[in-house]
């Protein structure tokens, strides 16, 4: 009796481990608007020891909602790498000013929620001033130059080797 009690309870036990993965498995955050970038970032790290899903990769599947997606995405994930693009316009207390779009303010606090602060990276313009909720203000992000389009990968490889770096710094998330 007790051999078989202390085998369902470790089954039970065994289905709320992850397993840990040989690769630093990264998942990125962007609004379609900035899709360009989150690929451009991706492909950065191709020759990474990096498992690396941007959102569009099959994460959101037909009959389930979208917070489900995000739940098994971030039960997957070491890191979250979330792209703060100016796409819209928010007027605050009087004050007009770029924004990123609210899913991935959002979906950058569930992952900061859930893997932590540290493993939830914000990456932002240069330049450009991204209004962020008030409670992010303050944290250190990573930087790129704002740029029209063209030649992405030259210009967003700076953010890439820190971004590198940090990932290698943080491991996977044991």
């Amino acid at each position: 009796y007790f051999a078989k009690e202390l085998a369902r309870r470790l089954e039970q036990r065994n289905a709320l481990v992850t397993a840990v993965s040989e690769k630093i498995r990264v998942f990125i955050i962007s609004s379609a608007e900035a899709i360009e970038i989150a690929r451009t970032i991706q492909n950065a790290f191709d020759h990474d020891p990096f498992i690396v899903v941007v959102w569009t990769d099959g994460v959101f599947r037909a009959s389930q909602y979208a917070i489900e997606s995000l739940e098994r995405m971030v039960d997957q994930s070491d890191v979250a790498i979330a792209v703060a693009e100016p796409d819209d316009l928010t007027e605050s207390r009087g004050e007009r000013r770029s924004s990123p779009r609210d899913n991935v303010v959002f979906e950058l606090g569930f992952f900061m929620g859930r893997l932590g602060r540290h493993r939830a990276l914000l990456v932002e313009p240069r330049g450009e001033e991204v209004k962020l909720p008030s409670d992010l203000a303050g944290i250190n992000t990573v930087t790129y130059k704002y740029c029209a389009r063209k030649d992405l990968g030259h210009t967003l490889a700076p953010v890439c080797n820190r971004l590198r770096e940090i990932i290698r710094d943080l491991g996977p998330n044991r």
